[in-house]
């Protein structure tokens, strides 16, 4: 049975990968959320509106999560719920009491990385973080058109690392090779490196003594 935590990091880091289509098209947009309808107004971005659904929010000071079913002060309709509601069905066939409880502490979790892990799990394009004074409010896109899909993943990989990695605490050897189970990518570990192949390609990721990124080399 896995905990939340080991979902989040089995899941997190494919998931943040994928944001890669979303960040490009929204940035740092401003944004307007239409509880009625369900949809948020982007200002600045290509796209105007998009269909969300509400996973929670974020308290930055108290480091606290508030699930969107939970949040009954809020008034959301069921329709900008279904999402967060399957996220607690699955907790409630697995026994995992993060996915059941309403709130949680957000100490050995990032509000964002969880929110890629429920990208990940119920295959949504992508998640977006919406800042406000004090917290965030997290949604699922309903666009298809931000489904990140690059054509060679390895490039992709290489590419991205280095922001991908970045909120990764310890090691990274085995959140690499997480990431590179999604995208069909074998790995060889090596002391202080992992290669990585696609095909005929291969990188090269070195590790620092810590286990951090130290560098990425194509071969």
């Amino acid at each position: 049975m896995a905990s939340l935590d080991e979902l989040v990091e089995a899941h997190g880091l494919y998931g943040l990968f994928r944001q890669a289509r979303a960040a490009e098209v929204l940035g740092a947009a401003d944004w307007q959320f239409h509880k009625t309808s369900g949809r948020i107004s982007f200002v600045g971005a290509t796209i105007r509106e998009i269909g969300v659904q509400v996973l929670g929010t974020e308290s930055v000071r108290e480091r606290t999560w508030l699930w969107s079913w939970a949040n009954t002060a809020s008034e959301l309709p069921p329709h900008v719920l279904v999402a967060a509601n399957r996220m607690k069905t699955l907790g409630a066939r697995a026994g995992i009491g993060g996915l059941i409880d309403p709130d949680l502490r957000l100490e050995h979790l990032d509000a964002r990385g969880l929110a890629a892990m429920c990208a990940v799990t119920l295959d949504a394009p992508a998640f977006y973080r919406c800042p406000y004074p004090g917290g965030a409010m997290y949604v699922l896109l309903e666009d298809e058109s931000l489904r990140d899909e690059p054509g060679d993943a390895l490039d992709a990989l290489c590419e991205r690392i280095e922001g991908v990695v970045a909120r990764v605490e310890g090691p990274l050897l085995p959140h690499l090779q997480q990431l590179c189970g999604h995208l069909a990518l074998h790995t060889e570990p090596g002391e202080s490196r992992l290669m990585i192949r696609s095909g005929e390609s291969t990188a090269v990721v070195e590790f620092d003594e810590v286990g951090g990124l130290l560098a990425v080399r194509r071969s």
